[in-house]
């Protein structure tokens, strides 16, 4: 599985979710290009889950014992502003506790069904693309109205991660990111550059071939003019 962060919809899996929902979604409406992650028409697409549609798919996902659909889905609801019915709201936030899923992911959604209005307004998880993480290594968002950033705290250790890499003057750090053991990050003029342990590993272990390919080349010299001692004898 790949991820990129550990919010919502910053991995292969939650994307691949989202990915199933629409299928599902497009056997209901018989609709092969309907999608609930960033349609085109939002509000053809919230009118439909307004009327029905969400609790067709959420009813389907239930018959399955914590499936992560039920939390994608909500998210997805969530993300175009449509409605979450209150008499779910409860059983929703009890499948937070038990669904596999990345405790930061949990959190956004867990504070998303605190704050949603429900009133049509789209709710922002402030979660980034692959190509948003990419060229934003601190994973930095602009803060809400409220002043506060959904990523503020990620964001704040790992900027204190990378000022201390800044001041060994060293021309690459590699930082650990928090949360994964997979994933190694390597600020390298200013840009991220994925590396996984073993490849670090590798590159350590390179640092020692050098001498010893100068030592198999001197011993080589030595042969030669041994032999071209030999001969002039």
């Amino acid at each position: 599985m790949g991820a990129w962060g550990f919010n919502l919809f910053e991995s292969d899996q939650d994307l691949d979710t989202a990915s199933d929902i629409d299928y599902e979604a497009q056997k209901i409406t018989k609709d092969k290009d309907f999608t609930l992650y960033c349609p085109e028409n939002k509000a053809a697409v919230i009118a439909k889950l307004n009327d029905g549609l969400f609790d067709q798919l959420l009813q389907g996902f239930k018959k399955e014992r914590d499936n992560p659909s039920i939390l994608i889905l909500v998210a997805l609801t969530m993300q175009l502003g449509g409605e979450i019915p209150k008499k779910d709201i409860k059983d929703i936030r009890r499948r937070l506790g038990r669904t596999e899923m990345f405790e930061e992911a949990k959190e956004s959604l867990r504070k998303g069904l605190k704050e949603y209005k429900n009133n049509g307004q789209a709710w922002d998880f402030g979660n980034l693309s692959l190509v948003e993480t990419a060229t934003n290594p601190l994973r930095r968002r602009k803060p809400e109205a409220e002043g506060k950033d959904v990523e503020g705290e990620k964001a704040g250790s790992e900027a204190i991660a990378l000022d201390g890499a800044k001041k060994t003057k060293s021309k690459d750090a590699v930082v650990k990111t928090s949360g994964s053991s997979a994933f190694l990050q390597t600020f390298h003029n200013g840009g991220p550059k994925y590396q996984d342990a073993d490849r670090i590993e590798e590159s350590k272990k390179s640092e020692h071939v050098k001498p010893a390919e100068e030592e198999r080349d001197e011993r080589q010299k030595k042969k030669q003019k041994m032999s071209t001692e030999k001969d002039e004898v």
